[in-house]
């Protein structure tokens, strides 16, 4: 359940409106997921972790944070995390090109942990009241022989229950 916190847009003494944030929604998931064996298709996918909220300002500019733990149980290599905003993928690429993999994840031969940490700021262009649903996204370069698995807590991935590790997501909306 995403948390909010609002403001109301301040103002100093001379009466000019400041940047400070409107509001901060996040959200954190221990819900487990992962990107099968020999998964070669570079695409961003959805994780379990997302917030929805109504933006409370016309054109408003949305800076996005994140955290994604993840685990690789073999030779896998480049694990990379974007965000979706209403639909269009931000902070990525889907497919062989650019850098867009090389966050983290790499594994040779062993099983390997990582946490990917990254963050945007997007100016839409939106309407005040407008509906706006943001993902984290996760994807990899290629798992040719293992898995790679995302908030990996629950045991029910064939992963030890005691790593106790959770996704954020936290979105503040900042005025123009």
């Amino acid at each position: 359940m995403p948390s909010y916190v609002q403001f109301d847009v301040w103002q100093n003494t001379a009466g000019v409106t400041s940047n400070a944030p409107v509001q901060i929604v996040s959200t954190s998931s221990r819900v487990s997921f992962s990107i099968g064996s020999a998964v070669n298709d570079q695409t961003y996918r959805n994780s379990n972790t997302s917030v929805t909220f109504t933006s409370r300002l016309a054109n408003s500019r949305f800076l996005m944070m994140a955290n994604q733990p993840g685990y690789c149980d073999g030779n896998n290599s480049g694990v990379a995390m974007g965000f979706r905003f209403n639909g269009t993928l931000l902070v990525g690429v889907d497919g062989g090109s650019g850098n867009s993999w090389s966050m983290g994840g790499n594994s040779t031969s062993a099983a390997a942990a990582f946490n990917l940490n990254h963050s945007n700021l997007y100016s839409p262009g939106l309407a005040a009241g407008s509906s706006i649903t943001v993902y984290i996204t996760v994807g990899c370069w290629s798992t040719p022989h293992g898995n790679i698995y995302f908030n990996y807590n629950n045991g029910a991935d064939g992963i030890a229950s005691n790593y106790n590790v959770t996704s954020t997501l936290t979105v503040m909306e900042i005025p123009q």
